[in-house]
């Protein structure tokens, strides 16, 4: 994914809900509807401040702090809405720009996919 591809669909993410579908380090495909529009995400998790892993790490170990400089870059924090059959939930989620295999809204429209080179 290029810087401009980042930009592209950071863009989106600011507008509304995107499904993404990427690549978990566990080599699972996972498809997530997420924003970062904090106007569209829950009033209890509006006020609340996305934390990666990363972040989470460093509450517990400072010396983990380095490493989340170097990764701020890669990560892209969302809030993931999900809609099941009884309750509709929202929770903050990341993922890494790297492991974007495509975006599309949420009419289906594809706005970026990876080369399968």
């Amino acid at each position: 994914m290029t810087e401009d591809d980042k930009v592209q669909l950071q863009a989106h993410l600011a507008k509304g809900f995107v499904k993404v579908v990427f690549q978990k380090a566990n080599g699972d495909i996972r498809t997530m509807i997420c924003t970062t529009n904090r106007g569209m995400v829950p009033n209890l998790l509006s006020n609340a401040t996305p934390k990666t892993t990363l972040e989470q790490r460093i509450e517990k170990n400072p010396f983990y702090e380095m490493e989340l400089a170097e990764r701020r870059e890669e990560i892209c924090n969302v809030c993931e809405w999900i809609v099941e059959a009884m309750t509709d939930e929202a929770r903050w989620r990341s993922f890494r720009f790297d492991s974007v295999i495509s975006f599309s809204d949420m009419g289906g429209k594809i706005l970026w996919q990876r080369n399968k080179a």
